[in-house]
């Protein structure tokens, strides 16, 4: 009993002190009211009033950055932030940040408290920042049951299912699938069309040291493996927060330090070398973050190391 109460303590200060950030950065530092949280938003509050998600107002003044980019999100995402389409931007993402982090806090801490490291990482807190869906994808990990919420950002939630799938949580899937087809069929096609507008989601197997990760192929029956390698197909983001899923890979206390402070050196690299923009790549988008080769040698490096080493 003594355990449950330090779990759900613990959980609901980091929530809390997640969602102060997360306050504080959209307030203070970005002034960009719900960052990514927006687009989201806006199709929840479009689709309340009768309209298509996917076609977002053209009005400028609604938007943090980005003002011409598409809702890239599935429709199951914008139906999980109904809830919070009627407040106003900058609340509904401090109570998303403080949920999000605070359930995943919670379900991680299920495996034991060597996970705490996780909250001291970069990708937590970039994820934190920029109001990202990456903290509530991690619960899918501890919790395979909830494989329901990999439709809301399928990139990332794919590596996070390769753990275990739940009978549950596949029969959850199709029925969350059948739910958003009923209400708005035409959404996949309107995703897709929206996706292949990206012009700065980056494949890490295929930028700078990215064909390396393949070396995981070794531990492929691992889950940490499985993870590894199918989050370094899918196009993503690199600017940290998407590579939080990494953090899983550690199996105990020492690892889990190790990979949230190899977190942080993608950033002092961005900061003291400067950006990787130019690094020899197989295929890289039109735009690539600054950060990506430091996020594939450092964050992804590290996870791979943590892979091939841990039998020894």
């Amino acid at each position: 009993m003594h355990r449950l109460w330090a779990r759900i303590l613990i959980s609901v200060s980091a929530g809390l002190l997640a969602a102060l950030v997360c306050y504080f950065f959209q307030t203070h530092w970005f002034d960009r009211d719900a960052a990514d949280l927006t687009w989201a938003l806006l199709g929840a509050r479009g689709w309340l009033a009768g309209k298509n998600p996917y076609n977002l107002p053209s009005d400028p003044s609604l938007y943090p950055y980005d003002q011409g980019a598409p809702l890239f999100y599935p429709f199951p995402a914008v139906l999980a932030i109904l809830p919070l389409a009627p407040l106003p931007d900058t609340l509904a993402a401090t109570l998303w940040i403080g949920f999000t982090v605070g359930l995943m806090t919670y379900a991680l801490l299920g495996e034991g408290a060597w996970r705490l490291p996780i909250l001291a990482s970069l990708p937590l807190w970039a994820a934190v920042a920029q109001v990202q869906w990456t903290p509530l994808l991690m619960v899918i990990w501890a919790w395979p049951a909830t494989l329901p919420l990999f439709l809301l950002k399928p990139n990332i939630g794919l590596a996070l299912s390769t753990k275990k799938l739940s009978p549950k949580g596949i029969i959850g899937c199709l029925v969350v699938l059948a739910l958003s087809l009923i209400l708005l069929p035409t959404w996949p096609a309107d995703w897709l069309q929206s996706a292949r507008a990206s012009a700065r989601h980056l494949i890490p197997i295929l930028y700078g040291p990215g064909p390396l990760l393949l070396l995981a192929l070794m531990r492929w029956r691992q889950p940490e493996a499985r993870l590894l390698l199918v989050l370094a197909c899918m196009p993503q983001r690199m600017g940290f927060y998407d590579q939080l899923p990494l953090l899983l890979v550690a199996r105990n206390l020492r690892q889990q330090l190790i990979l949230a402070l190899a977190s942080w050196l993608s950033m002092i690299a961005l900061l003291l070398i400067g950006p990787s923009w130019n690094w020899p790549s197989i295929w890289h988008p039109q735009s690539v973050d600054g950060s990506a080769g430091w996020v594939i040698l450092f964050t992804y490096g590290t996870a791979l190391w943590i892979i091939l080493m841990k039998d020894k």
